[in-house]
């Protein structure tokens, strides 16, 4: 999330000024992605459900193998990606060579999130010159669920994280 005032990209090569204009790049709930609007009105998020692969389980970063395109809405998908200032989520999570083709198409592109765990990996893997890489700030979550072991064994409510359950499962406190 952004946060402070107002922020803007910094001398946008379109010259516009305004909302940050964020393209979902993989799936991600609809409901949360209302959320995301609700808590950052300076993000434009834009998505289209239908051009995403159906999800298998929750945090499905790359969603149905088996899931393909038509060569139309491959095109619909490349251009919704080719007009954002920020991505959440790399086309594939793991394809290098779209990810490359994406930074080379979108001279508006300043940052991405990735969302599964290897995004520096594929970022490395993509080849992308050092003026691209300058231009665009690529995040990770590495860390995220982590915390202090201790926290995390005893169930501290500072680290929000889990801890083994009775049965074998794992709940989230």
């Amino acid at each position: 999330m952004i946060l402070g005032g107002p922020w803007h990209p910094v001398n946008p090569p379109s010259g516009r000024v305004g909302p940050v204009r964020a393209v979902l790049a993989t799936p991600l709930p609809e409901d949360l992605c209302r959320l995301v609007e609700e808590r950052e009105p300076r993000l434009a998020l834009v998505r289209d459900h239908g051009l995403l692969p159906p999800v298998r389980w929750p945090s499905d970063h790359t969603g149905d193998p088996a899931w393909r395109r038509s060569p139309d809405r491959q095109r619909r998908f490349e251009d919704l990606l080719d007009s954002a200032d920020a991505r959440y989520g790399l086309p594939g999570e793991h394809d290098a060579a779209a990810l490359a083709r994406t930074v080379a198409a979108n001279p508006r592109l300043r940052w991405a999130q990735t969302r599964a765990a290897g995004g520096g990996a594929t970022v490395r893997a993509a080849g992308l010159s050092e003026a691209q890489r300058e231009r665009v700030v690529f995040t990770t979550t590495a860390g995220v669920h982590g915390g202090p072991p201790a926290e995390r064994w005893t169930g501290s409510p500072r680290s929000r994280s889990t801890r083994p359950a009775r049965c074998g499962t794992w709940r989230t406190y």
